[in-house]
C-alpha cells in the first residue's frame, strides 16, 4: 500500500493564502484555472497543499489576483529550530479558513455586538472541542 507523503506546511500556508485571496475576490477555481491554462482540480491541489506551485505559477496567480508574491508567505515564521511554518495565531486563522463553516463562523462572530455574549459562545466551543484541553490564544 503506497504511503501518504506528508504535507509541507509551506506550501499548505501558501494554498490557504491562495484560496483566500481568490475568495476575497469572488473568484471561483474554474475561472482562476482557465486564467492560468490548467484544470480546476490542480487549483484545488495547491490550495490544499497537495501540490507545490513552481515560482512561473505563483507569480502568475500573483498578478492574476493582484496580490505582491510575498503576500503568499506572510505570516510564516522560523522557529529556533531552524522550522519554517505559520505564526501561532496565523496558524490558527488558516486553520479555520480551511473549512466553509469555520469561514461563516470567522466572518459572523465579529458581528456578534454583546462582548457577554461572544464570551459565551467562545467558552461553549472551547467545552465542546476536544474534552479537557483548555487553548487560549
Amino acid at each position: 500500500m503506497r504511503q501518504k507523503k506528508p504535507r509541507n506546511p509551506i506550501d499548505e500556508h501558501v494554498g490557504t493564502r491562495l484560496r483566500a485571496r481568490r475568495k476575497a475576490l469572488k473568484m471561483n477555481q474554474a475561472a482562476l484555472a482557465r486564467e492560468l491554462g490548467l484544470t480546476f482540480q490542480m487549483v484545488q491541489r495547491y490550495e490544499h497543499g497537495l501540490c507545490r506551485m513552481s515560482a512561473a505559477t505563483l507569480y502568475k496567480v500573483a498578478v492574476l489576483l493582484d496580490a505582491p508574491v510575498a503576500y503568499f508567505f506572510e505570516g510564516l515564521r522560523q522557529s529556533p529550530e531552524g522550522e519554517i511554518a505559520p505564526a501561532r495565531v496565523e496558524a490558527l486563522s488558516l486553520e479555520l479558513a480551511r473549512t466553509r463553516d469555520g469561514r461563516t463562523v470567522a466572518a459572523m462572530f465579529p458581528r456578534i455586538g454583546d462582548r457577554d455574549v461572544r464570551s459565551a459562545i467562545a467558552g461553549l466551543v472551547r467545552a465542546m472541542a476536544t474534552p479537557g484541553v483548555t487553548e487560549q490564544v
